[in-house]
């Protein structure tokens, strides 16, 4: 009898958390971000190798692509901490980073308390407020972030670099699909849809790049030393190209001839360009 009502308790549950996913994909997130103050003409950041530079200026959208062992994360991780100045340089010390690794978060306490320490002095009630608009509501901005799923965890980081006070003025994100579902990458979209200051991104999800509106990408190449840079308005690589190409009906592009290299037409997204 016991085990019997068990077995309905755990198939209601099972019921109730079925619907809950589909509520969660069919909920949409708007944010009210704070102005990053990045006009067009401020210069963000440099990445830079020998004579090859590729300046992140204003709101610019840079995408950071190129195979496993190229550099990528080498290269952010300088830029970062700013160890060799010959590679990169900020511009700016008001930097929100993603790693891969969810690793930033006190895993002990809530949301609202993981915000509050890089939102110091905004009121709890509009963090409270935002983290709502992020689809983290009621109780679960209490709980410990140890006990959320992972696309809470998520989103729980990903409050942390859209809600800093003051606000980033460049934003730094490693892969920010990997492992997601389709419906917290469709958020991570809708959020980045109101960030109004510069953003670098290594990702190859071609179709989620295009959705976010990129604008520049740069593509590290792992057969020379790294960065192999690729500067804006002159084209596009064979590889770049066929990759593109490979993924171009889930992303809704076409693309033509340009300047001896390649550019997408419909939607234009991607400025690309040739080795220089």
């Amino acid at each position: 009898m016991r085990t019997t009502l068990d077995a309905k308790v755990s198939a209601a549950q099972s019921v109730l958390d079925a619907a809950a996913i589909r509520v969660r994909r069919a909920e949409h997130i708007h944010l009210d971000l704070p102005d990053p103050d990045v006009p067009r003409s401020r210069r963000i950041a440099e990445l830079r190798d020998g004579d090859r530079t590729v300046v992140i200026q204003g709101p610019e959208r840079v995408a950071l692509i190129g195979p496993n062992g190229a550099g990528k994360s080498t290269l952010i991780e300088n830029l970062l901490e700013g160890r060799d100045p010959r590679r990169g340089t900020l511009y700016t010390h008001r930097v929100g980073y993603l790693p891969q690794r969810l690793d930033g978060l006190n895993e002990q306490v809530g949301a609202l308390e993981n915000v509050h320490t890089v939102a110091a002095t905004t009121p709890p009630a509009t963090i409270r407020n935002q983290l709502a608009r992020l689809l983290l509501r009621g109780n679960s901005v209490e709980r410990p972030v140890s006990t959320l799923s992972g696309g809470e965890r998520f989103r729980v980081s990903l409050a942390r670099l859209l809600l800093a006070d003051p606000p980033s003025q460049l934003l730094i994100l490693d892969e920010p699909t990997n492992n997601l579902d389709i419906a917290t990458v469709d958020h991570l979209v809708e959020a980045l849809a109101e960030y109004r200051g510069a953003l670098l991104i290594v990702s190859h999800d071609y179709p989620f790049l295009r959705r976010i509106r990129i604008d520049t990408v740069v593509e590290l190449d792992s057969e020379r030393p790294p960065p192999t840079a690729w500067v804006p308005e002159l084209g596009l690589t064979t590889r770049l190209r066929d990759a593109l190409n490979s993924q171009q009906k889930a992303a809704g592009v076409s693309w033509r001839g340009h300047r001896g290299g390649w550019e997408i037409t419909a939607p234009a997204v991607f400025t690309c360009g040739r080795r220089r």
